[in-house]
């Protein structure tokens, strides 16, 4: 095999790990993916249960970008993880010190339910993609210690998003422009109150926040 051969394996190799995301602090090892191409988001991501540390089940969608108006990242932290969390540890460091000096008594428990407790605050810091499209949002949440890595990936959505929308703007300008049939189309329902998505050419009423088609966000 050459070295530009072994090279561009290894690159492809890199980005394929790069788009892996644990969705578990517990059972980090348990991955999705979510991979972009031009036109589509192709989503193969675990759900969970129990605090979000049980992967379960699998969520498997794919996103064209002609359904997206936008892509962006969240931080927070889930309320609910913390209080339980602190209710496990509490409750674990009290069966520590009730056990009897010399003995297991409950300090093996108590320790293992101290542990439990810390992994389920920790569980509730996560960090989300958001996915906007037709006047809903849609998220994927992963661990915090996977958070550089979905920021990464969020831009890259957004880079080639605003690409598309670029790209398909264009072509309905041109569309226009060497088309008179067209142009006076588009002057005619501008005139009878309509208007035309930018991203996708739908005519919508000029009142319209949304685009009835593509979700696109009118400014």
């Amino acid at each position: 095999m050459s070295l530009d051969k072994m090279g561009t394996n290894n690159r492809s190799i890199a980005d394929a790990q790069g788009n892996k995301f644990s969705v578990s602090l517990l059972f980090f090892w348990i991955k999705g993916s979510m991979l972009i191409d031009d036109n589509t988001i192709h989503i193969d991501m675990p759900n969970t249960a129990f605090f979000g540390l049980i992967p379960t089940g699998k969520k498997r969608e794919n996103l064209p970008f002609q359904a997206i108006s936008n892509v962006s990242t969240n931080n927070y932290v889930k309320i609910s993880n913390v209080v339980w969390g602190v209710i496990f540890a509490l409750a674990g460091f009290g069966l520590m010190q009730s056990s009897t000096p010399g003995s297991d008594g409950m300090g093996f428990p108590g320790f293992l339910l101290l542990l439990v407790g810390i992994i389920v605050a920790l569980a509730g810091i996560k960090t989300e993609v958001i996915f906007e499209r037709s006047g809903l949002s849609e998220t994927i949440a992963v661990p915090f210690f996977e958070s550089g890595k979905l920021n990464n990936f969020a831009e890259d959505a957004e880079n080639k998003l605003q690409k598309y929308q670029v790209d398909r703007n264009n072509r309905i300008q041109n569309q226009a422009q060497t088309s008179p049939n067209n142009a006076s189309v588009q002057a005619n329902a501008t005139e009878n109150g309509q208007k035309f998505c930018p991203k996708c050419g739908t005519q919508v009423t000029a009142e319209a926040a949304f685009c009835t088609k593509c979700g696109y966000k009118f400014q």
